[in-house]
């Protein structure tokens, strides 16, 4: 092992991975790399090594991350004006249970079009105009907090409530609300 120059002074690990995003050509970004820094106190000395990322060096959550970031390959388009959607992040005080979340919204329009994530996807979902399974999803607490399910691409307008054998809309409670968001349910 490799002793560092450094080892008197005080150190931190920084340990970044390196992932281009589809289609992007950035030349100062290697696809695939980690590149882990030693540095110390003093901001002039570091030392960087490559290292070839593989399903090994990945742990479950950072290969979730790694897929969630690019859930849809392409952004959907606005139902209203056409325009392609803008992919943004939920800020993570949201008080919906949605803190973090990346979706698509119609920046011109102002509305949004869809999750970019896998939360409330089933394949026994129903299927949506797209002819694929839609996405459950969960209403705010100003509406009633009741499940229905909608296009998981954001590529048609489905809606559709999920309704109880007697015909009326399910809805939950706040504590059960937020046990199916972490279970990634809705």
């Amino acid at each position: 092992m490799m002793r560092s120059p450094f080892s008197k002074s005080k150190k931190s690990l920084v340990k970044e991975t390196v992932v281009s995003s589809p289609g992007s050509t950035s030349p100062s970004s290697q696809e695939g790399s980690e590149k882990i820094s030693v540095t110390s106190e003093s901001p002039s000395v570091t030392q960087h090594t490559q290292a070839p990322l593989s399903q090994e060096t990945l742990s479950s959550t950072q290969r979730e991350e790694i897929r969630l970031l690019f859930h849809n390959q392409q952004a959907p388009n606005c139902h209203s004006c056409g325009e392609a959607c803008t992919r943004l992040v939920t800020r993570v005080s949201n008080r919906n249970g949605n803190g973090g979340r990346p979706y698509y919204k119609c920046i011109r329009c102002d509305k949004f079009s869809c999750f970019d994530d896998s939360r409330g996807e089933d394949e026994n979902n129903p299927v949506c105009d797209c002819g694929k399974a839609s996405r459950r999803q969960l209403s705010s607490r100003e509406k009633g907090r009741r499940i229905f399910y909608v296009c998981k691409t954001g590529s048609c307008q489905f809606f559709q409530f999920h309704k109880r054998q007697d015909g009326s809309n399910w809805s939950v409670g706040e504590d059960l609300a937020e046990a199916l968001a972490e279970l990634r349910v809705v």
